[in-house]
């Protein structure tokens, strides 16, 4: 069982405080029970594991950030509202204005917020404190705004930026076509994998999906896509120890680490926990220092 997971990442810069001084900070947005007329409701929890509100691992440490949403599915709101339009425009024999229909549908909602179901996700971040990079281990860009919004909020003032890698001077798009047209590695220091996502925004999105042999079998069909338009919206890369999907908005995806860890005491989770920590760290530490600069990033002034 694996128990510090980094399956997905977004990563920022940000310059964060040691750890003493941030669980201090932290203490004064903790998170508490959602109430019955509140959406969603987030806030720093302690890692259920180590008991630690920061956890400190090799190279830096890890937050743990709570956010409970309640699910209130459109259906069950749109049928609600449209059952309750209905029987006043036909007391009322008139139609509604959208403005009274926009009232009864917060109504709606309301009400249903008081009985809807509860969905609690847990976001771990981990911050390498020599590179002043912060892991969110999510794929999701909102969730991950969230638990830089609650530093900001603890902290008083956090310099963050998010990473990204302009496409058309250096990205994805690019390398592949110099990839596919001469041979050379697109990524010094990565191996090119078994995965292709091209996209290309029109009336309707298109996504095309190569893998494996297809790849090689059909070199001249995906460069006739990027020819006509089409870019590279995720590509799989390998490098020592590690798997991962990297996307054009610089989001890593399905991140694998190709071997396992071993513990001296497979019992204590706490410790566990701790070393699966410092290895991820380390390896996403390295793999963000090395796309950076092979993708030739630079800093917002």
């Amino acid at each position: 069982m694996k128990l510090a997971q980094i399956k997905n990442a977004i990563v920022f810069k940000a310059t964060l405080p040691n750890a003493d001084l941030l669980e201090g900070h932290m203490k004064e947005c903790m998170f508490s029970d959602i109430s019955e007329t509140e959406f969603a409701r987030s806030g720093f929890a302690v890692n259920t594991i180590t008991g630690e509100l920061v956890t400190p691992i090799t190279g830096g440490y890890t937050i743990t950030v709570r956010r409970d949403e309640k699910i209130i599915p459109s259906s069950v709101v749109n049928k609600e509202v449209e059952t309750r339009v209905a029987a006043i425009e036909l007391n009322s024999e008139c139609k509604l204005k959208r403005k009274d229909k926009a009232i009864i549908k917060n109504n709606v909602i309301v009400e249903l917020c008081k009985t809807a179901f509860v969905k609690t996700t847990y976001l771990f971040a981990y911050y390498d404190e020599a590179n002043k990079l912060l892991i969110v281990a999510t794929g999701s860009k909102p969730l991950s705004d969230i638990v830089v919004s609650l530093l900001v909020k603890a902290c008083g003032s956090v310099k963050t930026e998010t990473i990204n890698v302009s496409d058309v001077k250096h990205g994805l798009t690019t390398r592949l076509r110099t990839y596919l047209t001469s041979g050379l590695e697109p990524f010094e220091g990565f191996r090119f994998s078994d995965f292709i996502q091209l996209g290309r925004l029109g009336d309707q999105k298109e996504i095309i999906k190569y893998s494996g042999s297809e790849i090689d079998d059909m070199q001249q069909e995906i460069i006739d896509k990027l020819d006509a338009g089409f870019i590279v919206e995720k590509v799989r890369l390998d490098m020592d120890g590690i798997s991962f999907q990297l996307t054009e908005k610089f989001h890593f995806k399905a991140i694998n680490l190709l071997s396992d860890i071993n513990y001296q005491n497979e019992d204590d989770l706490p410790y566990r926990w701790r070393q699966e920590a410092g290895v991820k760290l380390f390896f996403m530490r390295t793999v963000v220092l090395g796309l950076v600069s092979v993708l030739e990033y630079k800093a917002e002034k």
